[in-house]
């Protein structure tokens, strides 16, 4: 399973359009889910249980602002692999 979470419905939407999940499936044999987190209440929490309470293998964090950053930590199993990306816009402190 692969979910693509955001806060943002318009962004959601646009990325459910670009990848709409009956076509991956069918296509590529993936189970493509869109959440927006920021209708949850406790969004590790309901994250976690999509896995059955395990959390997931493999979380890619693409705005690495502390909130997104520590929902990617929470969320992650026990043999797992963070990453998160650098968008540029944000200042690097050396």
């Amino acid at each position: 399973m692969d979910v693509v979470t955001d806060v943002n419905e318009d962004r959601l939407a646009r990325t459910e359009a670009l990848f709409p999940p009956a076509e991956v499936k069918e296509k590529d044999g993936i189970d493509l889910h869109f959440v927006n987190t920021g209708k949850m209440e406790n969004s590790a929490a309901e994250l976690r249980e999509m896995t059955g309470g395990t959390g997931f293998d493999d979380v890619f964090c693409y705005a690495p602002v502390t909130a997104v950053v520590e929902l990617c930590s929470a969320v992650l199993g026990r043999d797992y692999a963070q990453s998160a990306k650098d968008s540029g816009r944000q200042k690097k402190v050396l």
